[in-house]
């Protein structure tokens, strides 16, 4: 048994409509997956950035309360030596 000739190219005819679209969604998928990734490439820049920023906060605060504790240390130790002085006085 045979295809008639119009059934068999309105087949083709479909067939190529379907494949046509099926790559178009395919190609914007893709666009918009590139334009995700591209975002997403933004964004870790920028928390990247932001992190550190923070670490480098971070790392002044404790080199400012580490002064602090040893000024506080050297002050201590200066009250200790003159109570000391006081005693034997």
């Amino acid at each position: 048994m045979t295809i008639p000739v119009p059934i068999l190219a309105s087949l083709i005819a479909a067939g190529a409509a379907i494949f046509i679209a099926f790559v178009g969604s395919l190609l914007n998928l893709y666009s918009r997956l590139g334009k995700v990734e591209a975002e997403l490439r933004a964004l870790r820049e920028h928390l990247d950035t932001q992190l550190a920023a923070a670490e480098e906060r971070a790392i002044a605060r404790e080199a400012a309360a580490e002064e602090r504790a040893l000024a506080r240390h050297a002050m201590a130790m200066e009250s200790l030596a003159a109570a000391e002085e006081r005693s034997l006085a």
